[in-house]
């Protein structure tokens, strides 16, 4: 071969090189820029839809997190930013999944870490005490069909616990930790008074009611997809009920309890809960991350609304021995 043929045929594969390592560098770029509009989005939801978002000043926000991007610009350093942007809020309840945490399914009302070792949503504790106990426990899950198996379940422990006729009934939410709220409060329904059990109240002042009328109840108007008229009903009521609550009563399981806790035949025992009572939505974002966001406070029935940690009506150590022993008062 000639030079001047060689230096042709390396000239061109010098070409063929360039364009073979093009893509590549247009690769990288791109996803630098997708990091960079993961980030935008993100700012744009959080902005919309967060309760607290207005407490917040987003442009700075926003150049703050972009920053913390061009420090890092790999997946680690689009979490931290995203990350930081979650905790702007300073709600104490919304929160972030990357992409590398998997799928899972949206709560109700709130994130619950899943549980080591799962339990019943609700269970029957033994107790030599005159009061029967009902355990009611975490649970998350977003199918329809599940939901509704769970709200059964618990509807049929209330309903085998109130086969007698008791004056006084314990409910223990100590171990609460929250999930999907609805389950828990369409099985406990019987023992809500009929009406207005509260409401979920937006950042725009907007509120959503929650509604009970015999064995169904309505949000914001509208018929509750966990509405199941065949589910029976418990053969007597009782006239009272203690609330046990604590530091891992979370979430759901905190508006689950201050909306019973509310009524005028009830009170709360143990310590205070988590403070986390708020009402979360989950935002799933482009990159198949999730944003877990704070969008509303729990007003209950007589107006109150609450954000902080609930405190219980009496503080004890021994919440079960408090508990009964006012039963015993009220039921002489």
């Amino acid at each position: 071969m000639e030079f001047h043929q060689m230096r042709k045929l390396v000239s061109r594969l010098a070409g063929v090189c360039l364009l073979m390592l093009a893509p590549t560098g247009f690769a990288q770029e791109h996803e630098e820029s997708g990091r960079a509009q993961i980030v935008r989005e993100a700012v744009k939801i959080i902005s919309g839809n967060a309760y607290k978002a207005s407490s917040v000043d987003w442009q700075k926000a926003e150049a703050t997190a972009l920053e913390i991007l061009a420090s890092d610009n790999s997946s680690a350093g689009l979490n931290a930013s995203v990350q930081y942007l979650v905790s702007r809020l300073e709600d104490g309840h919304s929160s972030f999944r990357p992409v590398e945490n998997g799928a899972q399914s949206p709560m109700a009302s709130g994130f619950t870490p899943t549980p080591l070792a799962p339990r019943p949503i609700g269970e029957r504790v033994e107790s030599s005490g005159r009061f029967p106990i009902i355990r009611v426990n975490a649970w998350g899950g977003a199918n329809a069909d599940v939901a509704r198996i769970a709200a059964a379940t618990l509807r049929d422990v209330l309903n085998t616990t109130l086969d007698d006729d008791v004056c006084g009934l314990v409910l223990d939410f100590s171990t609460n930790s929250g999930g999907n709220m609805w389950p828990m409060l369409a099985g406990l329904l019987p023992i809500y008074a009929e009406g207005l059990l509260g409401a979920f109240e937006g950042a725009d002042g907007k509120r959503v009611s929650i509604v009970s009328s015999g064995n169904s109840m309505a949000l914001d108007g509208r018929p509750h997809f966990l509405n199941v008229p065949q589910l029976p009903m418990p053969r007597f009521l009782p006239s009272h009920i203690a609330i046990l609550i604590g530091p891992r009563t979370a979430s759901s399981g905190e508006i689950v309890a201050l909306l019973l806790a509310a009524q005028a035949n009830s009170r709360t025992f143990g310590a205070a809960t988590a403070g986390r009572s708020s009402a979360n939505r989950v935002f799933t974002m482009s990159d198949g991350s999730a944003l877990v966001l704070t969008t509303a406070a729990t007003i209950d029935r007589n107006g109150r609304k609450h954000w902080e940690p609930i405190t219980p009506v009496v503080e004890a150590g021994d919440a079960l021995e408090a508990a009964s022993s006012w039963l015993s008062g009220q039921c002489e």
